[in-house]
């Protein structure tokens, strides 16, 4: 097996195997490489002989470290609610972080840009049922829960 670089692309390249795979050693039937980096990779792999040139690659999405859930953050209380509602964020939210209700229609009931960690919410003009709570990050990720408002 060679290998070479070219630029931040790692290239490998083995001559013609003629015999079983299962008879060469570990190391030739499984390529890994570790990423020091959280990003999106290119993997690709080249096959090729007397006659042809073929190759097949695919985006490789690598995340380095423990990735922590945005829905496992936030909590609201009490559930079912009658007139306010608490938001607890945890601490482990970037803020400002922006707080949609939906009814059973989809139709946008309250909207808020949450500053802190917890903040209280007044839903006493809000009929009894069932509602969507969905809150979005700074960066763009989203997550929902139920809310039950009964009075």
């Amino acid at each position: 097996m060679k290998r070479y670089e070219k630029g931040n692309t790692k290239f490998y390249s083995w001559k013609e195997v003629k015999k079983d795979l299962k008879s060469l050693p570990m190391k030739y039937r499984l390529l890994m490489h570790t990423y020091s980096t959280t990003g999106v990779y290119t993997a690709c792999l080249v096959m090729t002989n007397e006659c042809d040139r073929d190759s097949v690659c695919k985006d490789i999405g690598v995340y380095i470290g423990i990735e922590e859930r945005f829905e496992d953050h936030w909590n609201i209380n009490p559930n079912p609610a009658d007139q306010t509602l608490v938001l607890n964020m945890k601490g482990a939210v970037d803020l400002p972080t922006n707080l949609t209700v939906y009814d059973g229609t989809d139709r946008i009931m309250l909207q808020r840009q949450c500053t802190k960690q917890i903040s209280d919410l007044n839903v006493s003009n809000l009929e009894n049922g069932i509602y969507l709570i969905r809150m979005t990050s700074r960066e763009g990720k989203t997550t929902e829960k139920q809310l039950l408002i009964k009075h």
